[in-house]
């Protein structure tokens, strides 16, 4: 898909626009390699990803997504730690959904919060009402297999850390006054001492 629209661009003599399109796919890739090799990141490369994810697809909108990133923890996010590769797929499903409206705008919040200082719990929100409404048409069909892999995961995660606390769903939510989708995701809360501010 990336490549396809760097085609596009240079089928259409916009250079400068192919030249970003590529800048920030490469930021992408290079971060989701080095993400492949270890097992834990932090939480600002994930979020990292995300918003240069976002920013590739936002190129096959009409209405670009907008992405706000609410970071409710008493933590730095540069300080969190987390298996990579978890909180993008809820965004594609978040964007993939959006897909399916016409001339709307797809509007996509990603809140980080703590529960009992020992959970980190991550919730992405979108502007619209719930995919699980919705499950019979192609787009959500689709979202199937992604959300079976995170489950999958998490539950390797589990049975690794001879735990319970790493969990997802999904659920309609009422949000700044309208029907929206959340999608939610606990894990162990984890950090770099590093990294931590003091």
């Amino acid at each position: 898909n990336a490549l396809t629209g760097i085609n596009r661009f240079i089928y259409d003599n916009e250079p400068e626009k192919a030249t970003s399109y590529l800048y920030k796919f490469s930021r992408l890739l290079r971060n989701s390699l080095r993400g492949s090799r270890n097992d834990q990141i932090s939480l600002q490369e994930e979020l990292d990803s995300i918003k240069w994810y976002v920013e590739l697809e936002s190129l096959k909108f009409e209405h670009a997504p907008s992405l706000e990133i609410i970071n409710e923890s008493k933590q730095n996010i540069e300080s969190i730690l987390l298996p990579p590769m978890l909180i993008q797929p809820l965004v594609e499903n978040a964007i993939r959904h959006g897909a399916e409206r016409v001339n709307e705008s797809i509007h996509i919040w990603i809140e980080i919060k703590e529960e009992k200082s020992s959970l980190l719990v991550i919730n992405v929100i979108e502007n619209a009402p719930s995919f699980i409404e919705n499950m019979d048409s192609p787009i959500s069909q689709g979202l199937s297999m992604a959300t079976k892999i995170i489950q999958e995961r998490l539950e390797m995660l589990n049975e690794e850390a001879g735990i319970d606390s790493c969990k997802f769903g999904f659920e309609r939510i009422v949000y700044s006054g309208f029907s929206a989708s959340k999608s939610w995701l606990t894990l162990p809360l984890k950090l770099n001492s590093e990294r931590i501010e003091s």
